[in-house]
């Protein structure tokens, strides 16, 4: 799915309107997380997450192929695709929710604030509150936060063999620039 189709869908997803208001978008922010143990390291990024932010109202959303997480190794790749996640059946993850408008920090500056809303992972929504570092500058918006998910929260079944090399509690790290869209 292309990059302007993605960001199309992440604007109907999080109903929010064009007309009126400045927003701030990415179509390259990253998304990392880890699922490691003792027993096995699993990680993997995504580069291509779409996202978009309207300091006025606050609204924030991003969306995400599941399939675009690459991994250090094909195989856990494959694994995860076709076997966890199935991304064939469940292609994208979407996050919509908000930051309080007051919370966003003034022109050159950075706050912490609080971002609210609905994850959809594997066709399971499920709220999601996470605090979040933003800065602003002369270009726009850098955003970084950190959260835990848990895959059974999901609907993401892990093979009673597999609980001692997948960790139970996945944490996964956000970083996107956000520039001025059109």
């Amino acid at each position: 799915m292309k990059p302007a189709i993605l960001l199309t869908a992440l604007l109907a997803f999080a109903g929010l309107s064009c007309r009126g208001q400045e927003g701030y978008v990415t179509r390259s922010g990253q998304i990392r997380f880890n699922a490691s143990t003792p027993l096995e390291d699993i990680e993997a990024e995504n580069s291509r997450v779409n996202a978009i932010l309207k300091p006025e109202s606050g609204a924030f959303g991003v969306v995400l192929l599941i399939s675009e997480f690459e991994f250090p190794r094909k195989l856990m790749q494959e694994h995860f695709n076709e076997n966890y996640l199935e991304s064939v059946k469940y292609p994208k993850a979407t996050f919509s929710g908000n930051i309080l408008p007051g919370d966003l920090p003034e022109a050159q500056g950075s706050c912490e604030c609080t971002i609210s809303g609905t994850l959809a992972i594997h066709g399971v929504s499920r709220p999601l509150k996470a605090v979040a570092s933003i800065t602003q500058n002369s270009s726009g918006f850098t955003l970084r936060t950190t959260f835990t998910i848990r895959p059974e929260d999901h609907g993401i079944e892990i093979p009673k063999l597999l609980f001692t090399k997948i960790a139970e509690e996945v944490q996964v790290a956000v970083d996107l620039l956000l520039l001025p869209g059109d």
